[in-house]
């Protein structure tokens, strides 16, 4: 098929005042109403922001598409709701992720490829190839083993910023996804995880890999004694419990871990991360457990989750 005569593709310098003309271009999101545009996500759009404001925000080829004419104002958004109000939450209002706020700039910007002049049923080809994955972008950049690397520096990055120290909330670890360069940064601030992939690996059947892997690296981050992780991670693999003590932290874990599965009850990955961190800890410590748990929903008598623990050295 031929691209019809009447687009138009234009780089725009978007600011606070383009950005809030572009979006009156946007039919509002009606049930039952044909043409109107999809419902943003509020998420979504907060990260966007996030991005901006911290200066991460690359140009590409994503960018606005409109039918008809922005000069003549006949245009209709297809495409770009999300990132047009990125652009005016960034000025306006600021983002938070974790426990960092960016707060507000008014001067706050982008270049953006616009195309007009699309034809009316060319939403229907719009993002419905397959969606790329942390592990595509982490492929493109020369890695391996990306699937489990991909897991492994969400489950870190989540605990180093916002999740350690505070009381458990499910939507911090599970909801959002890491930019492609977030990912990357995080990934060149810590070449550590790579080595940690192996470790890992090998607790597979025990403990999730990517739960052990973040553990073992996080551990090793915190200061924990190697030689101490190291034989943890032996038992806790190799472990068969003949002349263990019941209150070894070690054999308390793999117990709890093991009634899990008897009972088909999967742990999120963030859950067995913090009971990985306490059995540590309690190493550290010569402390015996007995009774191992991470609280993650509220009392009956309406506490509060539990804090997620950090590492003792």
């Amino acid at each position: 098929m031929t691209a019809p005569s009447s687009v138009i593709t234009r780089i725009w310098h978007v600011d606070l005042a383009t950005a809030r003309k572009l979006q009156g271009f946007e039919k509002t999101p009606q049930r039952g109403v044909s043409g109107t545009n999809r419902k943003h996500s509020d998420r979504v759009v907060n990260e966007y922001a996030f991005e901006l404001l911290a200066g991460r925000w690359g140009f590409s080829h994503q960018g606005f598409a409109f039918t008809g004419s922005i000069d003549k104002g006949t245009a209709e958004l297809k495409d770009g709701g999300q990132r047009i109000r990125a652009i005016i939450q960034a000025c306006t209002v600021g983002a938070t992720m974790g426990d960092t706020t960016l707060p507000a700039n008014p001067d706050c910007a982008m270049d953006v490829l616009i195309t007009e002049g699309l034809d009316e049923q060319a939403w229907l080809v719009m993002d419905i190839g397959k969606g790329r994955l942390p592990m595509d972008f982490l492929a493109s950049e020369g890695e391996i083993n990306t699937a489990l690397l991909g897991a492994v520096i969400n489950l870190c990055y989540r605990y180093e910023n916002g999740g350690v120290g505070v009381p458990y909330v499910r939507d911090h670890w599970s909801k959002g996804k890491l930019s492609p360069t977030v990912r990357k940064r995080y990934l060149d601030e810590n070449p550590g995880l790579r080595e940690s992939l192996a470790e890992g690996a090998r607790l597979h059947g025990v403990l999730t890999p990517s739960a052990a892997a973040a553990g073992y690296f996080l551990a090793a981050k915190a200061g924990v004694d190697k030689g101490l992780l190291q034989d943890f991670m032996d038992d806790l693999r190799d472990g068969t419990g003949e002349n263990w003590v019941k209150g070894n932290p070690i054999l308390t874990l793999r117990e709890m871990l093991s009634k899990a599965r008897t009972g088909h009850r999967k742990l999120p990955t963030e859950q067995q991360l913090a009971l990985f961190i306490k059995t540590v800890n309690a190493l550290v410590k010569g402390k015996p457990v007995e009774n191992l748990s991470f609280k993650v929903r509220k009392s009956s008598t309406g506490a509060a989750p539990e804090t997620f623990p950090r590492f003792t050295n």
